[in-house]
């Protein structure tokens, strides 16, 4: 380099390649955990279980005007798509629902079931045949709740490790900018400069003066 600060570059250098590599490992920590996460919630969440409440709330408050449908040991059974959409869509319209569930499987969706127990904790499977939270937002989690969280909360974390290392990159970006131009002021302060102005003659008193300059460093 210009200031032969060659540790230092290859410091920064190898900064810039442990942050990079780092966000990877951690994005990819947070995206696999996130599966697990959405295949555990899909496996112990029920949404038949979550469909037949708001199916017996929206008859019970005169809300549901379609045909009747059939619940079975607490799950909403043989019901169609559009039948699925519309007790979706009635969620807004019902007195204590505060949230009204995606229609497709988001990341807002994932979020809600464990976030609103008090609406959505009916849905889980190992949750009785009412729900505890709707009462007592602070009744202790289920096993699967509390694994769904764990699982959740990880995921969280490595992104946010993963978020760190990108500003670490940045911030190294900065520092060895900086770093850089004092080290340019250093090596440039240690530079003695002397200028000499000479002259001669070419060949004998006769001849014209020659002039030069010398700079020595």
């Amino acid at each position: 380099t210009y200031t032969k600060s060659y540790w230092r570059a290859a410091l920064f250098v190898g900064l810039e390649v442990a942050f990079w590599t780092a966000n990877v490992v951690y994005n990819n920590k947070g995206d696999d955990e996130d599966a697990r996460m959405r295949a555990f919630g899909d496996a112990h969440w029920i949404e038949d279980k979550y469909l037949a409440k708001v199916y017996e709330d929206a008859v019970d408050t005169g809300n549901w005007n379609g045909q009747p449908l059939e619940v079975q040991d607490g799950l909403l059974v043989n019901y169609d798509e559009n039948q699925r959409l519309a007790l979706l869509r009635i969620q807004e319209d019902l007195p204590g629902y505060t949230h009204i569930l995606p229609e497709t499987k988001t990341q807002q969706y994932y979020e809600m079931i464990y976030k609103y127990l008090g609406q959505f904790g009916i849905g889980w499977d190992d949750v009785g045949t009412t729900n505890p939270y709707e009462s007592n937002l602070n009744a202790p989690l289920t096993d699967n709740i509390e694994t769904y969280r764990n699982m959740r909360n990880r995921s969280n974390d490595y992104y946010q490790t993963a978020t760190t290392m990108l500003n670490l990159v940045l911030l190294n970006h900065l520092v060895s900018a900086v770093d850089a131009a004092i080290a340019a002021k250093q090596y440039n302060n240690k530079i003695d400069y002397s200028f000499h102005i000479n002259k001669q003659r070419w060949d004998d008193a006769q001849s014209p003066y020659l002039y030069g300059l010398t700079i020595r460093w």
